[in-house]
């Protein structure tokens, strides 16, 4: 008897409890019927964060299952939910690849080579540009070619300043030549120094025969070979620098000339003793 009073009492508070979950079931809409769509507009109390979920004791088997339904439902609707969402991004991408090993190598910062300093520029002296002084020149004289004992033979150099480019020690170079002075040397021992290559007679307006600053005398007859010597002042420059000059002048035989000297004497003639060599006088 008293089992049968517990459970009678047992039965009135399941149904007491039944009867009560009712209402409260209809009366708000669960977090789960709200993530499926199951509620009306508005149903969600929106003025707690706190959900209670009621459930409904039923002695059939579609019920539970219906909400074992509705709460994997949710879950789906929560793993597509996370499915939609963006990936997270991809590892930043590695350097080093054992396909391809040259990546792995960490680059080099390639440095310029040091500069070298300024290599000096040599310093030449005469003996080093001799190579490249100017040549022989023309020489002239007046009287062409004869001198007459004791009067002044006039004589020209055809000499000038010369610009000679090569390569000197390495380096490309330019030498430059001017003359300075003339020098005259005879077989029979006259000498004569001038500092220009000397002018003709007409040039100067002088008569023949006059004396001028570049003409020698002989004292003696006979055949004389006249040598002409040019002193050169020297000055260089390397590519890309300015001109230095060389200490001292250097000398270079130009040429050389011969001359018949003769004598002569005034007589009285008839005429042209070339045209009638036996006249009178001739």
């Amino acid at each position: 008897m008293g089992w049968r009073r517990l459970l009678l009492t047992g039965a009135c508070v399941g149904a007491a409890l039944g009867f009560v979950a009712v209402p409260q079931m209809a009366s708000a809409c669960v977090r789960v019927d709200a993530i499926v769509g199951a509620c009306a507009a508005g149903a969600v109390d929106s003025e707690s964060e706190r959900v209670d979920i009621i459930g409904q004791i039923a002695d059939g088997p579609d019920d539970s299952a219906e909400e074992t339904d509705l709460v994997e439902r949710a879950g789906e609707s929560g793993s597509e939910a996370q499915a939609d969402s963006p990936p997270p991004p991809p590892p930043p991408p590695m350097n080093c690849s054992p396909m391809n090993p040259a990546i792995c190598a960490v680059p080099e910062t390639e440095e310029p080579p040091p500069s070298d300093p300024a290599q000096p520029e040599p310093t030449l002296t005469l003996r080093d540009v001799a190579s490249f002084s100017p040549g022989s020149s023309g020489l002239a004289s007046e009287p062409s070619g004869w001198a007459i004992v004791g009067r002044p033979v006039n004589l020209i150099a055809e000499a000038g300043p010369v610009t000679r480019a090569g390569v000197l020690l390495g380096r490309p170079v330019e030498v430059a030549f001017t003359p300075v002075s003339f020098e005259w040397t005879a077989s029979s021992g006259e000498r004569v120094v001038a500092g220009s290559a000397g002018r003709s007679w007409d040039e100067l307006g002088l008569p023949a025969l006059s004396n001028t600053d570049t003409s020698l005398r002989f004292e003696q007859p006979g055949r004389a070979t006249v040598r002409l010597s040019v002193h050169y002042s020297a000055e260089y420059r390397f590519a890309g620098s300015g001109w230095r000059g060389i200490p001292g002048t250097l000398s270079v035989e130009a040429g050389e000339l011969e001359l018949l000297v003769g004598t002569f004497r005034t007589v009285l003639t008839d005429g042209d003793c070339r045209a009638n060599p036996d006249g009178p006088g001739c």
